[in-house]
């Protein structure tokens, strides 16, 4: 680490990073460290080093930090901040210069060697006309082909160096036929009138037109009479946009955004109890929309799980309590108006009423998770922590789990649980649907059974209905197997 911040000379420098870096074990490395200290450093073979030169960056205060086997194209200037004016400001009249020699409308400074996306995601390429070859260009192109192939065929029969020299030949020959054939786009002086073009910094640098033009925006005049009553805006209030404003860069609008987003985390992440509200208010509000949710300026959601059961009600206790829980929900502050009056008319919610629209909210986005599978074990020890009672919210019944089974010997399986061979057996004649409707009210304790069977029968639930204990993985018998399918009386071994 000591030889890693010896890598450069710069002692502030090596300071700033070490504060930065002392108190976090896992970046105190020495890639790391490395890579901070060349952080906003370039080498001078960096594009934007050549475009502003040595001797100008010397002479404007700029430091070379040198060692024994650094040349001028290894060593490095540690003064990026004061190398990225000096290149806007070469760039600036760069950009300057060719917006009059080519009679733009508009030139646009990027201080890289590509034009990025951002930039120009919202412009539209201004296309030309594509001209016609002439003959000395289609004469060219021919000659070009028939270099080409003769290249190849003395590349067949050259040493290791030949074939090296031969293949450097196609290659330019290659790039010259294809700059031929497909030529630059002409535009009229009409068009570039209109055009926004960008000047970027080429790999030697020096500054170059883009090769792709734009269509200049055009801003839109500012309305001068503004209608008060019908904006329902104070007449006291200024409404005018101050004339002269900046105008911004995609690129430009989207880093403020980060910066301004950024101080705002920084306060929110500071603030518990404003963070509990605020997340709350931005779950339930999207969860009560039927659609939209862009002007809450979060991804924070509490949607409902996706699930393969279509239309599906259990019609359990445990479904009619959310329904009532659903219904006591406090929905005043829904109709308050747009984000900001929802938002503080949440807020003026009692504590109670908030408190419960995020139990709302968390609990609705639980996953269902089939016995075995990754999540299983979480869902128990929750059901666990929550001391809930099975038995008492959820009872089976032919229509939820009997009659679903996939043969008779599984419910008479479940009445041996409860009252051995001898409840079983009472029932072993019984057609399956029978079974399954006996069985129910077995478990329901709603048949005259003696009270220690009846007490068993109605505490009784499957094991991958418990929760607290590990459950093997349930084999799954598809619906249309009708080799599981039992009929009449015929009762399948028990395994």
């Amino acid at each position: 680490m000591a030889v890693a911040y010896a890598s450069n000379s710069d002692r502030t420098r090596q300071a700033e990073v070490f504060e930065l870096l002392k108190d976090g074990y896992y970046r105190a490395n020495v890639n790391e460290i490395k890579r901070q200290l060349v952080e906003d450093t370039y080498v001078g073979s960096d594009p934007k080093a050549l475009l502003v030169g040595r001797d100008a960056y010397i002479e404007a205060g700029g430091r070379v930090d040198l060692d024994l086997f650094s040349d001028s194209t290894t060593e490095r200037w540690i003064d990026g901040d004061l190398l990225n004016r000096l290149v806007a400001d070469k760039l600036a009249v760069a950009a300057e210069a060719l917006r009059e020699r080519e009679g733009l409308a508009e030139v646009r400074v990027i201080p890289a060697t590509h034009v990025s996306y951002n930039d120009t995601w919202d412009l539209r390429p201004l296309k030309g006309d594509t001209p016609d070859l002439t003959a000395e260009q289609q004469a060219r192109l021919e000659e070009i082909e028939a270099e080409i192939e003769a290249a190849n065929e003395a590349w067949e029969d050259a040493d290791e160096d030949g074939q090296a020299e031969q293949a450097n030949r196609v290659e330019m020959l290659e790039a010259e036929y294809r700059s031929i054939e497909t030529p630059a786009p002409v535009l009229t002086d009409e068009q570039k009138a209109s055009a926004l073009a960008y000047v970027v910094i080429g790999h030697d640098g020096e500054p170059r037109l883009h090769e792709q033009l734009y269509v200049a925006p055009v801003e839109e005049p500012e309305e001068e009479d503004v209608d008060i009553e019908a904006g329902g805006e104070d007449e006291n209030e200024e409404v005018a946009a101050v004339p002269g404003k900046a105008a911004y860069s995609q690129r430009l609008s989207q880093e403020l955004a980060e910066m301004k987003s950024e101080l705002l985390r920084v306060h929110i992440a500071s603030d518990p109890r404003f963070a509990l509200d605020l997340g709350t208010f931005w779950m339930v509000d999207k969860a009560t929309r039927h659609y939209g949710g862009e002007d809450l300026a979060t991804e924070l959601k509490a949607d409902k799980p996706w699930s393969a059961l279509t239309g599906f009600q259990s019609g359990t206790v445990a479904a009619e309590e959310w329904s009532k829980i659903d219904e006591a929900l406090d929905r005043s502050w829904t109709e308050a108006g747009d984000a900001c009056q929802r938002y503080d008319a949440f807020c003026d919610l009692p504590d109670e009423a908030r408190a419960a629209w995020l139990a709302w909210a968390i609990a609705r986005t639980l996953h269902a998770v089939t016995a075995g599978r990754k999540g299983e074990a979480l869902i128990d020890h929750l059901g666990t922590k929550l001391d809930i009672d099975v038995a008492a919210w959820w009872r089976p019944t032919a229509n939820n789990y009997f009659d679903r089974l996939s043969s008779k010997a599984a419910i008479l399986a479940h009445l041996e649980e409860i009252g051995g061979k001898e409840l079983s057996s009472r029932y072993g004649a019984s057609k399956k649907h029978d079974l399954a409707t006996s069985a129910e009210k077995i478990f329901a304790g709603s048949v005259p059974i003696e009270a220690e069977l009846r007490d068993a029968a109605t505490a009784w639930v499957p094991d991958v209905m418990r929760y607290g204990q590990p459950t093997t993985a349930v084999d799954v018998v598809p619906a249309n197997d009708q080799d599981n399918l039992v009929t009449g009386d015929d009762l399948p071994q028990a395994a």
